[in-house]
This record gives structure tokens, sequence and C-alpha cells, in this order.
């Protein structure tokens, strides 16, 4: 009885939380924030990228390469979701939030593809995802460089 009268109690507690965003302190913590979630991004896609090659070169299995990728991709979200989460302080920061999340979604799409084309044993499309998750990589590391 006594755990039916807490149960509301406690989702009244919680429910303001969950909509809660926050705004970064300056420009300064907001681009550290933003390099963050691309070295994040980056990492995830270049241990997808790798097992993909291996996976075409007839070096990896099936079975492995769809569980690195599906990791991998599943870490994109919540990248998304701290980063994207986070209000920039200033007009002037929207840019970055922009280019950050439209690259990190970019890389996204490619582990997407990758996934989809292991599942389905379809090396051609693997072959193109590989390509993709290049060419986001690149994207990546060339928009963090730009943060210094």
């Amino acid at each position: 009885m006594r755990s039916r009268h807490a149960l509301p109690a406690v989702l009244l507690a919680v429910l303001p939380l969950t909509g809660c965003v926050t705004t970064a302190v300056d420009s300064g913590a907001y681009v550290e924030n933003g390099k963050a979630a691309l070295d994040s991004t980056i990492s995830a896609t270049a241990s997808a990228q790798l097992a993909v090659q291996a996976r075409l070169s007839g070096d990896a299995p099936r079975m492995f390469t769809d569980v690195l990728v599906t990791e991998s991709e599943g870490s994109i979200a919540p990248i998304e979701s701290s980063f994207g989460g986070v209000d920039p302080p200033n007009p002037s920061d929207d840019a970055l939030r922009d280019a950050v999340l439209d690259a990190v979604g970019t890389a996204g799409d490619a582990l997407s593809d990758a996934r989809v084309a292991i599942r389905r044993d379809d090396m051609t499309a693997l072959a193109a995802a590989g390509t993709d998750l290049q060419k986001a990589q690149s994207a990546l590391k060339s928009l963090r460089e730009s943060l210094g």
C-alpha cells in the first residue's frame, strides 16, 4: 500500500527534470563541449570503419562486424542528446551547434547504412557505407581541427 502512494510523489519530483536543458557557461565552454562530441563521434566512426574494412577484405566475420558497427551506431544518439541538450550561450554559437549536430548526424546515418548492409550481407552496399563512413570521419576531423 505504501509504494502506491510513493510512486506519484517520485513521478512529480522526476518529471520536471526530464525536460531540463542547460546553457553553457560561455562560448569557450560550448566549444569544448563541441570538441568532446566530435572526438567521441570520430572514435565511433573509426572503430566501425576498421570493422567494415576488415569485413570487406574477408578478415572479419559478419557477426563481429555487426556487433561493432551496431555498438558504434548506438553511441551516436547519446552524443547528439548530450551536445544538443546544451543551449548555445550566444547567438554566435548557433552555427557551431548546427555544424556539430549535422556532422554527428551524418556519421550516424553512415553507421546506420553500414549496419543494414552488414545484416543483409550486401557487400556492395557495405562498400558504399564504408566510403560514407570515411567521408563522415574526414568531415568530423576537419571540423574538430577548425575548433583548435
